[in-house]
């Protein structure tokens, strides 16, 4: 039987560029470890993102995240992580004053609920930064990390994947929701900055506009700090 489901039509283009000289200089880290090694002691991690959902505040840091205003849990064995109904997100960060380091898991869900390997886009401060992990996240371990010299002021996750939104048909197929899970925000000083992993800028990206229903859900272990 036919799911029912509530296609938007709304297209909007996103500007993408690099970071201009004037701008913070970020590093950005796919391995956790390295990340969480350059961090001063006290960071913040939140592991219940869905729960707590949208004001976050622990060890004097805080930040509130936006999932297009429509959040929903991530997959089983990830419940606790954020989602999004609306098709390619994006989900937003508002950060507080001291905040230098940002990283989690950043991963793509499918309209059931189903970790998807595509792409995926991580955008900061107003996209003077722009992030697109290779190879694509593929689990809910796929962790991402960003150090930067200078406080961070708002960061954007979405998918970037385009390459099935030509059709309403296809739309349970290949949707794609940007899902974000145990948040980590703090300072630096821990150690040497890690080193860098690849940055491919884009052009031009489109962020999709779509409600979707409760989707079901994908087992996955993590470390929890």
């Amino acid at each position: 039987m036919g799911r029912p489901r509530l296609i938007s039509l709304v297209i909007a283009a996103v500007a993408i560029i690099g970071a201009a000289p004037s701008r913070a200089a970020i590093t950005a880290c796919n391995v956790r470890n390295a990340f969480l090694s350059s961090l001063s002691p006290g960071y913040y991690l939140e592991a219940d993102m869905a729960d707590k959902y949208n004001a976050y505040n622990g060890n004097g840091f805080s930040y509130v995240a936006n999932a297009s205003n429509s959040p929903l849990p991530g997959p089983v064995g990830a419940s606790s992580d954020l989602s999004t109904g609306v098709l390619g997100g994006p989900i937003t960060f508002s950060f507080g004053a001291g905040i230098k380091a940002f990283g989690g898991y950043f991963y793509n869900t499918s309209f059931d609920n189903i970790v998807v390997a595509d792409s995926i886009l991580i955008e900061l401060n107003g996209g003077s930064f722009t992030y697109n992990p290779s190879p694509s996240p593929s689990s809910t371990t796929s962790f991402y990390g960003f150090i930067s010299d200078s406080d961070l002021a708002s960061a954007s996750v979405s998918s970037s994947s385009s390459s099935c939104y030509n059709s309403e048909a296809n739309t349970d197929f290949c949707a794609r929701y940007p899902t974000v899970g145990s948040v980590i925000v703090g300072t630096t000083g821990g150690g040497s900055t890690p080193a860098p992993a690849p940055v491919p800028l884009l052009g031009a990206a489109a962020a999709f506009g779509a409600s979707r229903r409760l989707r079901r859900r994908l087992v996955a272990g993590r470390p929890s700090a």
